[in-house]
């Protein structure tokens, strides 16, 4: 039967006490021991028990809020407890029931956890919310909060798991604002995408172990070796440096100096991969580039134009002397002329270095494809050679001496040849020291060999103007002064690869048939300037073509000839005068 207990405070302070059906406490109940109720215990003010107290019936409160209060420092404790002998387990269920439809952001539940502040205020610190994040019938999705109190008091969400707009899709947002801080002390594996806005910190890391590294290839990856410097590695070895001058290092730990420059990018290893490759792959004639610029203007990315002489890069060679790398030739890209739109005259400056503190020029090619080897500029007092584009060659020499010298370099080295000027003659020499000669013979018959050769009047194929002038065929001169001829009679040359004009005329050899059908079109380079074509579309292109090996005359030869002939009709005039 039902045990009614009446309106005033009951104590029960027995061994035990067993109820077989509904218990009914109008007021207060103290349970000192153990209490078994077999049906429902209806208490209308306080339970208090110091014991156990089994709820077989299960335990419902009517009242808003449920209180466990203890004195202890670990209590008081809730356990649920599911005794089954199975995988299954206890359950806590937080049920929202509005009693109508249920809407996005709903809250489903909350664990709260409150404790005392420094002014002994019962202040929030912490809490985990359950919330609807998708309400659609057949579309639900569910939002999970953890939040904490930031230094405002505020609760801000630092975890949120919550629907992802996607079947099988969760999204995760951890920590909150752009100052938090999210430490992860052990692995994480991502296996999709990652997005960070804000700050990423890591370990410092090594090269055997680096902070940023792949799962399959904890050897290789990312770190941090000092303070301002960035490494990355693979195998266990660093590859590559940036310092904290914003220098690339390759192959190297720290920036070298060579005669006091430290460049942005600088590479160094004790074998052949000291060394840089560019490489280009694409179905035309266009080339890989090095390119190097310069501008007048201070800021990055801006324009400014040069003036005459500015240096717009320069190729330097640096050896070391054994404290240090120094400049021992160099190649300069300059400035020649007055800089206009689109229009940048260059020359090119070759320098070496004679064993002096730095280079000296030796070399120069301007901007009108003049080439000076020596000479600085066309100053007729500097010694050095200048090639002109119109195919004039200028030897400057400041003391009006020899300015050409010839060696037999395949023998004994001797000089053979020279040309020398004074302040009013040019000389044509050839060595003729008696030192250098044997079998002199000065009896030999001059004036038969010399009416051998036959004197003509001719023109030249090239010249469209037909002019005559006099001279020799070089083969019949060769007939009876070999030595003043080169070449042979009728000889021949194959060229291969050869381009032709219509008048079969060759342009160029050595050229690929496909290069020489491509170079048939006018194209555009990468910038989008035009190219114009480089053979006329008339040429042909011949695998084989073959021309005549021209014989060539040297007419000094016949002088010795021409002297001894003179000698003889003058000894022959003065025995006729008897």
């Amino acid at each position: 039967m039902a045990g009614y207990i009446g309106t005033q405070a009951v104590s029960v302070n027995t061994t035990s006490a067993t109820i077989s059906d509904d218990l009914s406490v109008g007021d207060d109940l103290t349970v000192t021991d153990d209490a078994t109720i077999g049906g429902t215990a209806l208490v209308t003010g306080v339970l208090t028990t110091t014991a156990a107290a089994v709820f077989s019936g299960g335990f419902t409160s009517n009242g808003d809020t449920v209180t466990f209060t203890s004195a202890n420092a670990t209590d008081p404790l809730l356990i649920i407890q599911n005794t089954t002998n199975d995988a299954a387990s206890a359950r806590i269920r937080f049920v929202k029931d509005k009693g109508a439809a249920g809407a996005d952001d709903d809250n489903i539940g909350t664990i709260e956890f409150f404790s005392d502040n420094a002014a002994q205020e019962q202040t929030q610190f912490a809490l985990i919310r359950a919330e609807v994040a998708i309400s659609n019938d057949g579309a639900e999705g569910g939002k999970l909060r953890l939040q904490v109190a930031t230094h405002d008091g505020e609760m801000q969400s630092g975890l949120i798991l919550a629907d992802g707009n996607v079947e099988d899709e969760i999204d995760v947002q951890i920590a909150k604002g752009g100052a938090s801080l999210t430490t992860i002390a052990g692995n994480a594996t991502i296996t999709s995408d990652l997005t960070v806005t804000g700050v990423s910190l890591f370990r410092d890391g090594t090269a055997g172990a680096p902070a940023i590294s792949n799962t399959g290839d904890t050897d290789t990856g990312m770190f941090f070796p000092a303070a301002d410097q960035l490494a990355f590695g693979t195998g266990n070895a660093e590859g590559v440096r940036l310092d904290g001058s914003l220098r690339w290092l390759i192959g190297q730990t720290a920036s070298t100096n060579s005669d006091g420059v430290q460049g942005r990018l600088q590479v160094g290893a004790n074998n052949a991969s000291a060394s840089a490759m560019v490489h280009r792959y694409s179905a035309n004639a266009s080339a890989p580039q090095v390119i190097l610029g310069k501008s007048r203007n201070a800021t990055v990315g801006n324009h400014t134009v040069l003036q005459n002489n500015d240096i717009c890069g320069i190729l330097s060679f640096h050896g070391n002397d054994g404290n240090g790398f120094h400049e021992a030739a160099s190649i300069q890209g300059k400035i020649d002329g007055t800089p206009g739109n689109n229009d940048v005259p260059g020359s090119l400056i070759f320098s070496t270095n004679a064993g002096n503190t730095g280079v000296t020029q030796r070399m120069r090619l301007n901007a009108a494809g003049e080439f000076f080897i020596g000479k600085l500029a066309e100053v007729a007092t500097q010694d050095g050679f200048q090639f002109k584009q119109s195919g004039e060659c200028i030897v400057g020499r400041g003391s009006n001496d020899t300015v050409f010298i010839f060696q037999d370099i395949n023998t004994s080295g001797n000089t053979v040849g020279s040309i020398s000027i004074t302040n009013n003659a040019t000389a044509y020499n050839e060595s003729s020291d008696y030192r250098l000669k044997e079998n002199v013979d000065y009896n030999w018959d001059a004036t038969t060999r010399l009416k051998q050769l036959k004197p003509a009047r001719f023109n030249f194929i090239s010249d469209d103007t037909n002019t005559l002038v006099d001279g020799f065929l070089a083969h019949e001169v060769q007939a009876v002064v070999p030595e003043s001829v080169f070449g042979t009679h009728n000889e021949t040359k194959t060229l291969t690869k050869v381009v032709l004009s219509s008048s079969n005329t060759v342009l160029a050899e050595n050229i690929e048939q496909s290069d020489w059908a491509a170079g048939k079109l006018a194209t555009t380079d990468e910038g989008g300037n035009a190219v114009a074509a480089i053979y006329p579309s008339d040429s042909t292109w011949a695998a084989e073509h073959v021309v005549p090996k021209m014989q060539q005359f040297d007419k000094s030869k016949l002088v010795p000839l021409l002297v001894k002939t003179i000698l003889e009709l003058e000894a022959r005039i003065t025995a006729l005068e008897g």
